[in-house]
């Protein structure tokens, strides 16, 4: 049967089956973040045989997300739209390095032709975003795999498509990194860092990453 929890996690493996162990999801995937958007994908193609979700929520670990305010700029939305909410924090131009000494350097896009670009196609920034069902059921068979860059990677498949962006920066709707404890939003204090968490664990009983179990 599926999971009828509010929320759970998801953790690579390198080996074996993608299967559930508590709430935690653990997906068949090579780990580093050269394999982030590998991951990734593997979790919305799986996602829906263990849960009955209207949302699945990406997130960095060193990020912390106030969910209730991602739903709630959602909910501005048409109903019949938030199933195709690509929610998060809105890079319309995001950046290209071509110097393969820089630290974001992508090889692989380069060599499929991202060497011919000045920025990526709109998208949500990886620290945090949110894809719809409908969303994730219009991308999760994708077997493209050019590109390393996993946040811009999503903007790119979901090019074209129905979907519907809410830019949730502004809304003091995340702080990153979180071990810094520096806001990634100009105006948030150690007050909005509070109430944030305070509205998130409410929601999900968020579990730090770094106590995530191993098989």
């Amino acid at each position: 049967s599926k999971n009828s929890m509010k929320g759970g996690w998801m953790k690579a493996v390198g080996f074996g089956e993608t299967r559930m162990k508590g709430n935690i999801m653990y997906v068949n995937s090579p780990t580093g973040y050269e394999n982030l958007f590998f991951k990734t994908m593997n979790l919305f193609k799986n996602v829906g045989d263990f849960y009955d979700y209207n949302y699945v929520i990406k997130t960095d670990d060193d990020a912390l997300l106030c969910v209730n305010k991602y739903l709630k700029e959602t909910e501005r939305l048409e109903e019949e739209k938030q199933l195709f909410a690509y929610v998060g924090s809105f890079i319309k131009c995001g950046h290209i390095y071509h110097d393969p000494r820089d630290q974001w350097y992508d090889p692989s896009f380069q060599r499929n032709g991202g060497n011919h670009l000045n920025c990526y196609p709109p998208y949500m920034a990886g620290l945090g975003y949110m894809l719809g069902r409908e969303l994730i059921d219009s991308i999760k068979h994708s077997t493209w795999s050019k590109i390393t860059m996993e946040d811009a990677a999503i903007g790119i498949l979901t090019f074209g498509m129905k979907r519907f962006f809410v830019d949730v920066n502004g809304h003091k709707a995340f702080v990153h990194p979180l071990r810094k404890f520096k806001p990634w939003v100009n105006g948030n204090n150690v007050q909005d860092i509070l109430q944030c968490y305070s509205q998130t664990q409410r929601l999900h009983n968020p579990t730090p990453w770094k106590s995530l179990p191993n098989l």
